[in-house]
């Protein structure tokens, strides 16, 4: 991984293609004579029209945290841009502005310079062994973290960085966790989140809790994920 710059200034925006196979070297005769034909030679052409997309500025604005999900530093990440898949993309995740940025991909002139791709072309991205998927329903917009797909029941997690301002700013986790249910979303604040929704399964689903000795809450996304698993595979479908 390699630390993400935080003060930028670009004055302008330009049409940038994007390939994280690999870092090149370019001098200033292949700028002014041929830039295309170079990038061509050097990146796959199927992978030239990734990102039209802007410089972004990333401010830094605490000493003792950070936005991003996991890692302020730039890590190898696999995003699906207008229905194509890219491997070992340089990117972070700023969950405080729901945004997906990326490095960009040479080591020229604006190398280690973040761009914003259009999030909206951005359908799915993988990053630090967490699949996010893009809601677009009238409850949940933005990206989820997908934590389990059922038959019957989904469960995703939205991560997301409050500032909390006392002596200096800061910035604190708030996440929320949610399952899917017969086309309905539902916030899963506990274990009483679920047995509003499923009623008839009041007693399996606090028996296998207290059995299994299960935390309902955010932060628990394990234990979350067991009794949504359990539920699926082993009330609902029967």
């Amino acid at each position: 991984m390699q630390p993400l710059n935080y003060v930028l200034w670009i004055p302008w925006a330009v049409f940038l293609c994007l390939s994280a196979q690999g870092q090149y070297a370019l001098d200033a005769d292949q700028l002014t004579s041929a830039p295309y034909q170079w990038y061509d030679q050097k990146i796959d052409l199927q992978n030239s029209g990734l990102v039209n997309g802007e410089y972004e500025e990333v401010k830094r604005i605490s000493k003792d945290s950070h936005q991003f999900f996991e890692s302020d530093n730039w890590t190898q990440g696999t995003i699906h841009f207008r229905g194509q898949r890219y491997d070992s993309v340089y990117m972070t995740y700023d969950v405080h502005r729901d945004l997906i940025l990326i490095r960009h991909p040479t080591q020229f002139v604006f190398h280690n310079q973040a761009i914003k791709p259009i999030q909206q072309h951005i359908s799915e991205f993988e990053i630090f062994q967490h699949h996010f998927i893009r809601l677009n329903e009238d409850e949940l917009t933005g990206f989820y973290d997908a934590l389990y797909k059922g038959d019957q029941l989904e469960l995703v997690a939205k991560r997301y960085k409050k500032t909390v301002v006392e002596r200096s700013v800061e910035y604190e986790s708030e996440d929320r966790i949610y399952f899917l249910f017969k086309d309905n979303y539902y916030q899963l604040k506990n274990k009483s989140s679920i047995l509003k929704v499923l009623p008839e399964h009041k007693k399996a689903i606090k028996e296998f809790v207290s059995s299994h000795k299960l935390i309902i809450k955010k932060d628990h996304d394990m234990d979350c994920v067991e009794l949504i698993e359990f539920i699926d595979q082993n009330l609902i479908n029967q």
